[in-house]
């Protein structure tokens, strides 16, 4: 039974509707925080830019060279137990590792090395900052280099800890924790030197855990670019995306882009697709 030239119109319109639907999801902006694609201030465009790999499973750091790389990981998303042993085994064997996020994340990552910490609050520094409050200048007492941190918050580790940690992050004496969540000093709030950032010696490399909401992002990248490449000792920086995989749009469309746009392979492919079935429809619906 040979089809009319309705169901092969249906048919090409359906096929044509689902690459434009999957071409129209690629295009549209992501304003994902920590996300590569995003290239507002809170996206990772400009660091990825700069780096030898993007991971997408924390796993694959078992492959991984680990003295000489440095992993990026910010997020908002708490870790899985098995994400947080592939972290630390990749930093017992000498990798460096970055991260920062939402005081939900570094305080997992805190309490996962045994220590006990309790969150006091955000730190704003009306004087020394980057255009707002919320951009608080630091100063790093390792490297002395100053950087800038978005929205840093305090915490404190309230037991005496099994592994080597150390304050490597300053705020400046004009500082203080907005204990009351309204962004602005309230007398009776502490004023003065914070600090915001630890490093957790273990095995062979370094954990550096900083209390911010981001190092890295392009909001505070030209700040921090040079701090992050001193830090690395001239090993390669991955960043860490395994956290999109929740998401099944952007994981694909992570996958599916590179880092100045999408991929020119998957935007011939698609053309020539649609192209072939433009073709193929024209040629079937003038031959019955």
């Amino acid at each position: 039974m040979k089809w009319k030239k309705s169901n092969y119109v249906i048919m090409y319109s359906l096929v044509i509707g689902v690459i434009l639907a999957v071409t129209l999801v690629l295009i549209i902006p992501v304003n994902q925080a920590y996300s590569i694609l995003n290239s507002g201030d809170n996206g990772y465009t400009m660091l990825s830019g700069n780096t030898c790999l993007i991971l997408y499973n924390l796993k694959d750091l078992e492959n991984i060279e680990a003295e000489k790389n440095l992993l990026v990981v910010e997020r908002g998303a708490l870790f899985r137990q098995d994400e947080l042993d592939y972290i630390l085994d990749f930093v017992e064997k000498g990798g460096i590792v970055v991260a920062s996020g939402l005081p939900n994340t570094t305080i997992q990552m805190l309490e996962y090395n045994g220590l006990k910490v309790e969150f006091y609050g955000f730190v704003y520094d009306p004087v020394f900052s980057a255009n707002t409050s919320e951009l608080v200048f630091v100063n790093d007492v390792v490297y002395n280099k100053t950087i800038v941190l978005d929205t840093p918050y305090h915490v404190v580790i309230t037991n005496n800890p099994g592994v080597e940690v150390t304050r490597i992050f300053y705020t400046s004496d004009f500082s203080f924790i907005d204990q009351n969540n309204d962004k602005h000093y309230t007398v009776g709030e502490y004023i003065g030197k914070i600090p915001v950032a630890y490093e957790v010696k273990i095995g062979n490399g370094r954990l550096v855990i900083v209390l911010a909401r981001s190092i890295m992002a392009n909001r505070v990248y030209k700040y921090n670019i040079e701090w992050l490449t001193h830090l690395s000792e001239g090993r390669c920086i991955i960043i860490d995306q395994s956290w999109v995989k929740s998401n099944p749009i952007l994981y694909f469309k992570s996958l599916v882009y590179s880092q100045r746009g999408i991929s020119p392979a998957y935007a011939s492919i698609t053309a020539i697709l649609a192209a072939l079935v433009v073709v193929y429809a024209i040629k079937h619906l003038y031959s019955q």
